[in-house]
């Protein structure tokens, strides 16, 4: 049987760049929002999934979607379907790691955050981009109460990687 390996955490905090580098020789694989096609919360995830691949990575995972899904787009998930969707996880891989990348608030996501905004609109004004710091700063810190709630909830134990 195969691997999942999961790099979860908020916006910017090197989610891609710790996949990419785990997942060199490996298929990766990156879990978004439900489409309208989609019947059930979880069927983003299914057609993703590879078990014929010996390690797959993710960049990101259903934890963390589910809370992009409430947070920005109202779409809420019951228990059910995450305890549906981790049972079937367990079938199709022999391991399942689900790493959260920590991270406080501080200068360096400030700088992160402010150079994404200011390169997605480069006449933003300094009161914009203070709006857009300020609703970024409430949403990472919302993203972590939102991980610690469902992580109880998991099947999954998650490792926790502290940004350097």
């Amino acid at each position: 049987m195969s691997k999942l390996i999961c790099f979860c955490g908020p916006d910017r905090v090197g989610k891609s760049t710790a996949a990419a580098a785990a997942g060199a020789a490996s298929s990766i694989i990156h879990f978004t929002g439900p489409r309208p096609e989609h019947s059930t919360p979880y069927q983003q995830y299914e057609s993703l999934l590879n078990p014929q691949t010996n390690i797959t990575i993710a960049d990101r995972c259903w934890l963390e979607a589910s809370f992009y899904d409430r947070y920005r787009r109202g779409i809420v998930y019951d228990d059910v379907w995450l305890t549906h969707f981790e049972r079937r996880l367990k079938k199709i891989y022999s391991s399942v790691v689900i790493n959260l990348i920590v991270s406080e608030w501080d200068s360096v996501m400030v700088c992160r955050h402010l150079s994404e905004l200011q390169e997605q609109a480069p006449q933003a004004s300094g009161w914009w981009l203070d709006n857009q710091l300020s609703m970024r700063k409430r949403e990472h810190e919302a993203y972590y109460r939102f991980i610690e709630e469902i992580e109880a909830k998991s099947l999954f134990s998650l490792q926790y990687l502290y940004r350097q």
